[in-house]
C-alpha cells in the first residue's frame, strides 16, 4: 500500500509541476503599442494575443498612468511613434511579480 500511495503522490507532484510550467508559458504577448493624437486626445492601444486582465493607476507629480497587465509578457520594447505630439512624453515597461508586465506612461500633462 504504502509504496502505491508513494507513486501517486509523485505522480501528482510532477503533473502538478507540469501545469505550472505550461501556465507560465501560456503568458499573452503584448505584440505591438499603437499610440495617435488628435484633436480630442491622445489614444493608446496595445495588440494583444488574447483578453488580459489589466488595473489603470493615475499619479501626480510628475503625471503618468500606470497600467498592470496580468499573466503577460513584451517581447520586443513598446515605443512611441516618431512624430508623437500627443499628452504622452514617454513609454517604459518592466515585469512585475515574475508574470505581470507593468508600463508607465510619462506624461507632459494631467489626462483623463
Amino acid at each position: 500500500m504504502r509504496n502505491k500511495h508513494t507513486v501517486w503522490h509523485r505522480l501528482g507532484i510532477l503533473l502538478g509541476a507540469l501545469a505550472l510550467l505550461c501556465g507560465s508559458a501560456a503568458a499573452d504577448t503584448v505584440e505591438s503599442l499603437r499610440v495617435w493624437s488628435g484633436p480630442d486626445g491622445t489614444r493608446a492601444v496595445f495588440d494583444l494575443d488574447s483578453e488580459v486582465d489589466y488595473r489603470i493607476i493615475e499619479l501626480a507629480n510628475p503625471h503618468r498612468v500606470v497600467i498592470d497587465l496580468s499573466n503577460t509578457r513584451i517581447e520586443q520594447p513598446l515605443r512611441l511613434p516618431p512624430n508623437n505630439t500627443g499628452v504622452i512624453q514617454n513609454v517604459r515597461h518592466g515585469i512585475r511579480e515574475g508574470h505581470d508586465v507593468r508600463v508607465v506612461f510619462d506624461l507632459n500633462q494631467r489626462a483623463k
